[in-house]
């Protein structure tokens, strides 16, 4: 049985079944950032190390096979369907995937409507890059719903699917405008995170899998989409506290009230402030540490010095 063939002209191999004998994969990367994407969207994506700074959630040897990517999910008047056919698994009209030299173009058609989903990882650029272009081919009016999916890891790969106990309550996200945040770990142990965002108003989000998916359903029938709307759920998390005796441990982000208000300034720090005002406009020297010249060190030695703190 054929499931494709090779596009000299555009240096392509195009798959034309989505039951190819096994996932069918690209490999998308430049300097730091790579994915690797199935001819049905399946795959993940990592930076630097695939196993340490794991970006999206992948199952080996899963069953079925190749279950977890980046997926679009339409729900079209009750007729559910992906571009890359996966994982709904509804019987398209046409579908046709096609592995270029650094990017994949998935493209299917359900009733008169066409999705083409473009992959790929820009040089210069830490992330992957997807555009989804809807066409309808009919000649009425249609009117659907659109979903996007993405599973974050959280970042080791290994530990990510072994140690489940901790990783339950671990995950920590946040939701701007149209942009959700992965941040779990971010700043207790990690100076990295990572983002899922569109260019468009949402009407809804989803960030804890079991509110999108459903506690007994699968990347096949997403309860979300079933229904045709997202939830707005919040995954709980756990977040690093350092308690006024020095104490430092974790608790769980419904006991969390997070606020972007910044701290009243104490006594000793207003007074800092105001005594280095003093010098406003002082001139820089190189070296300096006196009131007749500053420079950046030394105008930090000879403020603190004032308050009894000595600085190397």
């Amino acid at each position: 049985m054929k499931f494709g063939y090779f596009d000299d002209a555009n240096k392509e191999y195009v798959i034309t079944s989505p039951r190819t004998p096994y996932p069918w994969i690209n490999y998308l990367g430049t300097q730091e950032f790579f994915s690797l994407i199935s001819n049905t969207a399946g795959g993940y994506s990592f930076y630097k190390d695939a196993r340490l700074r794991r970006i999206t959630r992948y199952r080996y040897n899963n069953v079925p096979i190749d279950m977890g990517g980046r997926y679009f999910y339409i729900n079209d008047n009750g007729t559910i369907w992906n571009p890359g056919w996966s994982p709904v698994k509804t019987e398209l009209d046409s579908y046709e995937c096609r592995h270029g030299m650094g990017y994949t173009i998935i493209t299917g058609k359900k009733n008169d409507l066409k999705a083409q989903a473009t992959f790929f990882v820009p040089q210069n650029y830490a992330g992957e890059v997807q555009q989804l272009v809807l066409t309808n081919e009919g000649s009425t009016p249609k009117t659907f719903k659109l979903f996007s999916f993405a599973e974050w890891c959280l970042w080791d790969a290994q530990d990510d699917c072994t140690n489940f106990q901790r990783n339950f309550s671990t995950g920590r996200v946040e939701v701007v405008g149209s942009t959700i945040y992965h941040k779990t770990e971010y700043r207790d142990r990690r100076d990295h995170f990572a983002f899922y965002t569109v260019n468009d108003e949402i009407d809804g989000y989803d960030t804890d899998r079991d509110s999108f998916i459903g506690l007994y359903n699968g990347f096949h029938n997403p309860q979300a989409v079933l229904d045709g709307k997202a939830n707005n759920s919040f995954a709980d998390g756990w977040y690093g506290v350092t308690f006024q005796s020095g104490t430092t441990g974790y608790v769980r982000s419904d006991f969390v009230d997070l606020t972007t208000t910044a701290p009243a300034a104490s006594e000793a720090g207003a007074s800092i402030v105001a005594a280095a005002k003093q010098y406003l406009g002082t001139r820089s020297v190189y070296g300096g540490a006196s009131p007749s010249g500053f420079d950046c060190s030394g105008f930090t030695m000879y403020i603190y010095n004032k308050f009894g703190v000595s600085l190397p």
